[in-house]
């Protein structure tokens, strides 16, 4: 609140790609990623708090770099999606982060949701249709399930085909549940229109129907 900038310890070899991927609710902690550390995993996923004391743990599993992170409101609960589209579901710092669940989606997953239920989650994957064309189509889909029971094969519940022309794309870049988790929203912008300045696509919107 009062905006000073606090500089915290790092830890050796842990210099290149780090991302801050999510926050951990009612503490002082996050969940990061970076590439190229010598004495650790190529794809190095961490649990890091600002207090060496109460744990910085190294969530071993994945075998790309980890792209998208969330957490559940209790912390319980991490799901974390990575560039060659395995999810790993994980418990939380009261349990010891211990590996639950993986599921397979299919490479390019670049953002995550979790509904408040802490149990539903939402991912958008990105990939390229083809590589024989100049501008390659690409594809668009998004996926919706509960993580206490992933499916084996999980389906996309919206699948889009995009053209690319030029450098004119549609790039998922947010995804959030409302805060009664009845609907899902997702952003996209152009990243290519101006120089540092993307240009907003718009939102799409889904809304949960009850089953009959």
């Amino acid at each position: 609140p009062d905006g000073r900038e606090q500089i915290y310890p790092w830890v050796p070899d842990c210099r290149h790609r780090a991302s801050i991927l999510a926050a951990v609710p009612g503490k002082d902690a996050w969940l990061m990623s970076h590439d190229n550390g010598k004495k650790l995993p190529e794809h190095a996923f961490w649990y890091w708090s600002a207090d060496a004391e109460k744990g910085r743990r190294l969530l071993v599993g994945h075998k790309a770099r980890p792209t998208s992170a969330v957490v559940s409101a209790d912390g319980n609960r991490i799901v974390s999606a990575d560039e060659g589209g395995t999810l790993i579901v994980w418990e939380g710092e009261r349990f010891e982060f211990k590996e639950v669940s993986r599921v397979e989606l299919g490479e390019g997953i670049v953002q995550l949701a979790l509904a408040p239920d802490g149990k539903t989650i939402a991912g958008v994957r990105r990939k390229l249709s083809s590589a024989v064309v100049e501008w390659p189509p690409y594809e668009l889909d998004l996926f919706l399930f509960d993580v206490t029971e992933p499916p084996a094969k999980p389906e996309p519940l919206w699948h889009e085909v995009v053209k690319c022309e030029g450098f004119q794309e549609k790039s998922p870049v947010s995804l959030a549940f409302s805060p009664d988790g009845k609907r899902l929203l997702a952003a996209f912008a152009d990243p290519y229109t101006t120089r540092n300045k993307p240009k907003s696509i718009g939102l799409k919107v889904w809304e949960l129907m009850p089953q009959k």
